[in-house]
Parts: C-alpha cells; sequence; structure tokens
C-alpha cells in the first residue's frame, strides 16, 4: 500500500534519515551530511588535481599552496608559520587600513570606500599599529632579492598556483623572503 501511494504521488523518494513529527528531516542531521558530502568533493579534487593520497588530501594544510608546500617539504615549518602569518598581517592591513580584502576575486570595485574617517581614538590607533607593523614589515621585505616579495604574495596571499610546477629559481625566492620572514616575526628564535 504505501510503495503504490508513493507511485500515486510521484517524484523522488524521500532521504532516509530522522526526521520530525511533521516530516521534514532534522536540521542537524541534514548539516552533518551536507559538511560529509561537500568533504569528499573536496577530498577527491584534491586527490585528482595535486596527486596526494587520501590521508594528506584530508589535512587542513591541504587547502593552501603554503601548506601543500610544507607538506610536500619544500619549505620548513618556521617558513610556513611566517607565511601564515604574512597573509594574516596583509589580510589585516588590507580590511582594517584600505577597506578591500586583498584577493582580487573578493573585491568588488563599485563597493570599496575605503575607511570611513572615524573619530574614535581607538580606531585610530588600531589603524597606526596596524598601519606601523605593515610598514616594518615592507621595509623587511624590501631588503629581499627582487621577485621575492611578489612570489610571497602570489603563494601566500592570492595563492596562484600552477599546480606545483614552481620553477627552483622561484622556490628559492620564496624561501628567502620566508626566512626573511621568519626572522622579522621572530618564529623559530629561541
Amino acid at each position: 500500500m504505501k510503495a503504490l501511494s508513493r507511485k500515486r504521488k510521484g517524484g523522488r523518494p524521500r532521504k532516509a534519515g530522522p526526521r520530525y513529527a511533521n516530516g521534514n528531516r532534522k536540521e542537524s542531521f541534514v548539516r552533518e551530511e551536507t559538511e560529509k558530502e561537500a568533504r569528499s568533493v573536496v577530498i577527491d579534487a584534491r586527490q585528482r588535481i595535486f596527486g596526494m593520497t587520501e590521508d594528506q588530501a584530508k589535512s587542513d594544510l591541504a587547502g593552501t599552496l603554503l601548506g601543500r608546500l610544507y607538506m610536500a617539504k619544500h619549505i620548513t615549518k618556521q617558513q610556513f608559520e611566517a607565511g601564515e602569518r604574512y597573509a594574516h598581517d596583509v589580510w589585516r592591513y588590507s580590511v582594517t587600513v584600505l577597506g578591500v580584502t586583498p584577493t582580487v576575486q573578493a573585491q568588488n570595485m563599485l563597493k570599496v570606500k575605503g575607511h570611513q574617517g572615524d573619530d574614535d581614538d581607538t580606531a585610530q590607533r588600531r589603524i597606526d599599529r596596524i598601519t606601523a607593523a605593515w610598514v616594518a614589515t615592507e621595509t623587511v621585505l624590501g631588503t629581499c632579492p627582487i621577485g621575492s616579495k611578489a612570489t610571497l604574495r602570489s603563494v601566500c596571499v592570492t595563492e596562484e598556483d600552477a599546480c606545483g610546477d614552481m620553477p627552483m629559481s622561484q622556490m628559492a625566492l620564496l624561501r628567502r623572503g620566508l626566512a626573511s620572514l621568519a626572522r622579522h616575526y621572530g618564529i623559530g628564535d629561541k
């Protein structure tokens, strides 16, 4: 009888899972199921595109170009941490002072407003502190070889990846820039 009534209703069969008394699926179950599906798609894509094993693809490090370079032992832990902090500093400076996000994909040039000119002293002090830290970081990167800064920005901030086909000369520039940043941030110093 049940199968017959479903045929009369038409449509696809109900999805499995716990339900409320009114017949709706429980949201926590739906959310968990959606997360599992999304995670499996991401893991499959990482395995296919980057040639990783399933365990490597499940790692959070595999989600960024900098993390994949660290997993492949192209950079050290200190260099990885310095790159992560640099990416955070670029984002913080761009959002707080400039009012835009640092990635090209996230910008809408029609909505860029910049700083609103708050009279609040705490906001101004925060902006001054972030700007001073940014100037110090830029000064450190100015002492690096030509190309280090652009390579750092493309790897750490915009994550422009050519599927891991980075020339050795560019990898050397990246390592030099990350080592300079690690010294600047005091990462690895005891």
